[in-house]
């Protein structure tokens, strides 16, 4: 049996999940030990900033996000330690893309936790910062001058 892989999921992957129903696909991957799904604090504290007063299906589109982000990961939560943040540092003296930084620094928050704790994938949908060339190549040099591997990226399609 292959090992499971590590994965973890950016913020936007989880409204697409809810969104077009998949919950039991992730949970049964999960089950199945197919996958472990990874969370940190960082996406955590994006989902609890979803508006209250967003609907779906008549519910707190927060308070769903939420239950499944609490089910789908369980006890397997990363904290942005210092480790993390010197990566994330790095990462953002390293990046000539045009975009921000301040707005960037929670996507190189995620693939800093992803590189430093060893997980296999990262998924999301931001394939123009987080998964963009100028990004995936500044992180290939940084993760390469420090040792730490590099995540593969995928959509949700992909994956």
């Amino acid at each position: 049996m292959n090992a499971p892989l590590r994965i973890l999921l950016d913020t936007c992957v989880y409204a697409d999940i809810i969104r077009f129903q998949k919950e039991h696909v992730f949970i049964e991957a999960a089950i199945s030990h197919r996958a472990i799904f990874y969370g940190m604090d960082v996406i955590r504290r994006e989902l609890r900033a979803i508006p209250i007063h967003m609907r779906f299906n008549k519910r707190s589109f927060r308070s769903i996000a939420l239950l499944f982000y609490d089910r789908l990961i369980g006890s397997h939560h990363y904290p942005t330690d210092a480790r993390v943040q010197t990566l994330v540092e790095e990462y953002l003296i390293q990046y000539g893309g045009g975009i921000s930084k301040n707005k960037l620094r929670n996507d190189f928050q995620i693939v800093a936790c992803a590189s430093v704790y060893g997980l296999d994938i990262v998924v999301t949908e931001d394939l123009h910062s987080m998964a963009s060339s100028p990004a995936l190549e500044m992180y290939r040099k940084v993760n390469g001058e420090n040792n730490f591997p590099l995540p593969r990226f995928y959509t949700i399609r992909d994956l």
